[in-house]
């Protein structure tokens, strides 16, 4: 878990009522990538914030990592962060703090 790392840029320009997407890229101890297919520990998205955050995830067919969906209706910050199911340890780096931007669909 210590190894598995986080590619942000999902996040950037997120909108009320479109997803944020956070990735997961799972590594061994030794840094190596794991299919999250082959992952011995399963992972789940958090999120606090102004308003309530729909969480979605989805194995990234692409790399094999995992990719989270976060979505609200409420512009305004937000602490996102990732967590292992199995040992309740958040990644390193995590939760952050995303701003997320009026959007089509707001509440402010």
């Amino acid at each position: 878990v210590a190894a598995t790392t986080f590619d942000r840029t999902g996040l950037a320009g997120w909108r009320a009522g479109e997803p944020g997407v956070l990735k997961l890229i799972l590594r061994d101890r030794y840094g190596n990538e794991v299919r999250a297919a082959s992952a011995l520990f399963t992972f789940e998205g958090r999120a606090s914030g102004p308003g309530g955050v729909a969480v979605e995830q989805r194995a990234n067919l692409d790399d094999g990592g995992v990719l989270f969906e976060f979505k609200s209706t409420v512009a305004g910050i937000y602490k996102i962060g990732v967590a292992c199911v199995d040992t309740d340890e958040v990644l390193p780096g995590l939760p952050i703090d995303v701003t997320m931007l009026a959007g089509k669909i707001s509440h402010v």
